[in-house]
């Protein structure tokens, strides 16, 4: 479903699956943050209109999944805050860190590198995120959120990832003990790079090399696959 916010009119491209049927829901414009209400598919033309949250309405995390669903005229108002809509084409990075310095840092680096940044707040959120959108890179913490290196609900869900949706990401950990850029290291942690604590300060540079590498490294691959449809 295409969905034009009347405010900016911005367009983006929403998949099917992530639509509850027969229910109104609302969305956030990433550009212009205004609330987008999307009339469910069927019952008229999908319509998108930026309002402000209305008092009679309830906005509720995530999208329906059990499949039972209250009469149209009955249903509340879904307001998708942890399905993020972008328009086609712009980077996207959700970064899992919870030391407010160095998240700040990051952030401002990331959004240097023109990428629109997701900071979820623990665990859940950022679990939930995952299963509602799509990143390009993510930077995950390994003590993110009170985890421990060995114990990382979030890098655990990443590293188990089935290799069609895995390869369109590019992972990056973040460790007191870790060997900044050692490929090895990255190897056997099942991300694309390694970064130290330390070493932050020089994070943009460290990731643009990084990133050109594997860019090159795996541009053929990636050629076939759009020649073939598969990305």
């Amino acid at each position: 479903m295409e969905i034009t916010c009347s405010s900016c009119a911005a367009k983006y491209n929403v998949p099917d699956e992530k639509i509850p049927k027969d229910k109104a829901f609302r969305i956030t414009c990433p550009q212009c943050k205004e609330k987008i209400t999307v009339e469910p598919p069927g019952q008229g033309a999908a319509a998108a209109a930026s309002e402000a949250p209305a008092p009679a309405t309830r906005d509720l995390e995530g999208l329906p999944e059990n499949g039972q669903h209250q009469p149209a005229a009955e249903a509340p108002l879904y307001d998708t805050a942890t399905s993020e809509y972008f328009e086609e084409g712009v980077k996207t990075a959700l970064l899992c860190e919870s030391d407010e310095k160095r998240a700040d840092f990051l952030t401002g680096i990331l959004k240097e590198l023109d990428y629109i940044v997701t900071c979820p707040s623990s665990h859940e959120d950022a679990l939930l995120r995952l299963k509602f959108n799509k990143y390009d890179l993510i930077v995950v913490d390994e003590e993110f959120a009170g985890a421990t290196p060995g114990n990382n609900a979030v890098l655990s869900h990443l590293q188990k990832l089935p290799m069609a949706a895995r390869r369109y990401i590019y992972l990056v950990l973040l460790g007191q003990k870790l060997n900044t850029s050692d490929n090895m290291m990255a190897f056997v942690k099942s991300v694309n790079m390694v970064v130290n604590h330390k070493d932050l300060e020089n994070f943009k540079n460290i990731l643009k090399r990084n990133q050109t590498e594997h860019e090159t490294f795996y541009k053929v691959f990636m050629d076939v696959l759009r020649e073939l449809g598969k990305r």
